[in-house]
């Protein structure tokens, strides 16, 4: 996801600052041990996963289709 999200900021086809957003939660919650602080914070993280993955295939079928 860190190589996607890299490759988003290069090509230009998300916004800079939610490629950027993305790149620093990845550091983050892989650096951070989430499973220690408890059920919550790891439900958490797996929603703003799959908020991040549907953002990288939202602004990347735009690009792919033409529309900026």
């Amino acid at each position: 996801m860190l190589l996607v999200l890299i490759g988003t900021l290069i090509s230009k086809t998300m916004p800079r600052g939610l490629s950027i957003t993305g790149i620093a939660y990845v550091v983050v919650f892989v650096g951070l041990p989430t499973e220690s602080l408890g059920a919550g914070v790891v439900a958490v993280g797996y929603l703003l996963q799959v908020t991040l993955v549907a953002a990288v295939g939202w602004f990347g079928l735009r690009a792919g289709l033409g529309r900026h």
